[in-house]
């Protein structure tokens, strides 16, 4: 039992440090950042996406979100926080099979996985493929699922200019069985909803970037979906501002900082595929990031997203009608007592792309990535 304290107190410590940095404010966008340069007079610019076919990238996605629950036996709240990070070896190549259609795939891999998860000050679970430590849940089924991530792969058709046209998982990808299970464990259900090409999709789209070239200081409308917790999938509108050029893990990028309201969406335009249904209502959101254009990569190589919502949880509680509480909705006589609570959640993501070159062997025709 000592050792086990021992060992608990010590992933407790690690997963705290892990989620300190998630709320941080990163170094490229603190008070002492790189020094923003340029002028309303210079040439416009061209800031379009390429997913260059042949090419090797190297992609990592950190996610940090915070939020409450509430216990449907106690109808106590307490915090919730998670936080995850996936890294990926990704390859472009062509459809070659369709030698007119010049769209692409991208194919992701899962090469690492990090996974906390927090309930009041209780550190639940913790999983770093870097490490292999903190085994904290009592049923090993989450992390057993987090190590066969590891080699999953993920398949995006995408065009060249960077929209997202739809997304799978291979059949024969290590973590797939994993995550299809039914059983119905806490963690599990997280990192199923999380760890999926269809949560990870909107990430990978570069719709905030202008159509024609601009010039410092100038803005674009912006309208995007996002994966928003336990919201599910939400419209974001709002616009996008070109700062000035700022210097990016030793690169020279453009700097674009965008801002605006996170509205309720009811479906996915076209051929964008199911959205993710969330489990609450979004009353009221905001959203705004940077992000670090590269003119040599034409890619976004970095971006810094924050959202913050007050959502609406339906809950139907144990105690007995007359015992008190607040926002009770009319319910059923002798029934549980219907509540509609309002929520806060936070999320912070921060995503970075970086194009290894053209690395990949010649390619055979296939129909199939």
């Amino acid at each position: 039992m000592r050792n086990f304290c021992r060992q608990f107190a010590g992933c407790a410590g690690v997963l705290c440090l892990i989620l300190q940095g998630c709320t941080q404010r990163d170094p490229s966008v603190s008070a002492t950042e790189a020094k923003i340069t340029g002028s309303a007079g210079d040439p416009p610019v061209e800031l379009r996406a390429q997913w260059q076919a042949n090419h090797l990238y190297d992609v990592s996605l950190q996610f940090g979100q915070s939020t409450q629950v509430r216990n449907r036996n106690t109808d106590d709240d307490f915090d919730q926080d998670i936080t995850f990070r996936l890294d990926f070896n990704g390859g472009v190549k062509p459809e070659v099979s369709r030698p007119a259609n010049s769209n692409l795939w991208l194919n992701l891999e899962v090469t690492g996985v990090m996974f906390g998860l927090i309930r009041g000050e209780v550190p639940l679970i913790y999983y770093d493929t870097r490490s292999q430590v903190g085994r904290l849940e009592d049923d090993q089924r989450t992390t057993e699922a987090l190590e066969k991530l590891v080699g999953s792969r993920w398949n995006y058709s995408v065009d060249r200019e960077g929209a997202v046209l739809s997304a799978r998982t291979e059949t024969n990808s290590p973590g797939l069985r994993a995550l299809n299970s039914d059983a119905k464990v806490m963690g599990l259900s997280l990192v199923r909803r999380l760890f999926s090409p269809q949560y990870f999709r909107p990430f990978l789209e570069f719709s905030s970037l202008p159509q024609e070239p601009v010039k410092i200081g100038e803005s674009w409308p912006v309208e995007r979906y996002f994966n928003a917790g336990t919201v599910g999938t939400v419209l974001f509108k709002g616009r996008c501002t070109f700062k000035g050029w700022q210097m990016n893990s030793g690169r020279r990028c453009a700097r674009l900082d965008v801002a605006g309201d996170l509205k309720t969406s009811n479906r996915l335009p076209g051929k964008l595929g199911k959205m993710i249904k969330g489990s609450s209502e979004l009353e009221k959101g905001t959203l705004k990031g940077q992000i670090w254009y590269d003119p040599e990569q034409k890619l976004p190589v970095q971006s810094i997203t924050e959202l913050n919502m007050m959502t609406v949880v339906t809950s139907r509680s144990k105690v007995p009608r007359g015992a008190g509480g607040t926002n009770v909705v009319a319910g059923v006589t002798n029934g549980p007592v219907i509540t509609r609570l309002s929520v806060p959640l936070s999320q912070r993501i921060k995503l970075k792309i970086t194009d290894l070159g053209a690395q990949l062997p010649a390619l055979k025709p296939s129909a199939t990535p």
